[in-house]
This record gives C-alpha cells, sequence and structure tokens, in this order.
C-alpha cells in the first residue's frame, strides 16, 4: 500500500495557487520520515508507506535559492 501525496504550489510569493510558476522553477522534492527525496514536477505524489507514523515534507525547488519553506505533516 502506498501514500498518496497532495499540494498546492505557489507561484510568486504572495501570489497563492492562482500565478503560474517562474522561470526558475525546477520541481518539488517530497521526502517521507527521513527516506529519499522524490523529485516531481506535478503537484502530487505516491509514495510507499513505511508503516507506523509518518512525517511527509514537500518543498518547491528552484534554481535560484534552492528549496523554498518546507511544508510537513505526520499522519
Amino acid at each position: 500500500a502506498g501514500i498518496e501525496v497532495r499540494w498546492v504550489g505557489v507561484g510568486r510569493l504572495g501570489g497563492g495557487g492562482n500565478c503560474r510558476q517562474g522561470l526558475q522553477f525546477v520541481g518539488y522534492g517530497v521526502q517521507v520520515t527521513g527516506g529519499a527525496i522524490t523529485a516531481t514536477l506535478s503537484q502530487s505524489a505516491s509514495i510507499a508507506d513505511p508503516g507506523g507514523a509518518v512525517t511527509i515534507q514537500v518543498g518547491q525547488y528552484n534554481n535560484l535559492t534552492g528549496f523554498g519553506p518546507i511544508a510537513e505533516v505526520t499522519i
């Protein structure tokens, strides 16, 4: 069984989900409980469930500043 993770990316600071991504946008990184970072261009990812309490982190990445603030949830 797996975990389906979905989120709304922010195209421009303060623009919410209604703005397109900038030219420097590279993608998103998704990490589950200290595992490898899964790279994706979409706003969703399917990840294997390691079992027990799981912490999921998602960060948006661009060429100028690297990862932005990380969103995190524990299930």
